[in-house]
């Protein structure tokens, strides 16, 4: 029985799994800013404003406020939560 990991084993296999690793992180990069400077968007989307004017969820975000809220796009814009 072998006592080297599977992935030492096989070095073509760790460097895809590395690989993807570090593209599936760079895809949750996400914005954070002000809501004037959002991207469009898409749905799945996810980005944290600092200047929203609510913090109920759900609810269309707007920028000029106080609040720091988590915001996700829907489809059709920008939401807080």
């Amino acid at each position: 029985m072998s006592r080297v990991p599977v992935s030492w084993a096989n070095p073509e296999e760790w460097m895809r799994k590395a690989a993807y690793a570090v593209n599936d992180l760079q895809d949750r990069t996400q914005y954070v800013g002000t809501v004037a400077k959002l991207p469009t968007g898409g749905q799945g989307m996810r980005a944290f404003v600092t200047d929203a004017t609510a913090t109920t969820f759900a609810s269309a975000v707007a920028g000029g406020g106080a609040n720091k809220v988590p915001v996700f796009h829907d489809g059709t814009g920008w939401k807080i939560g």
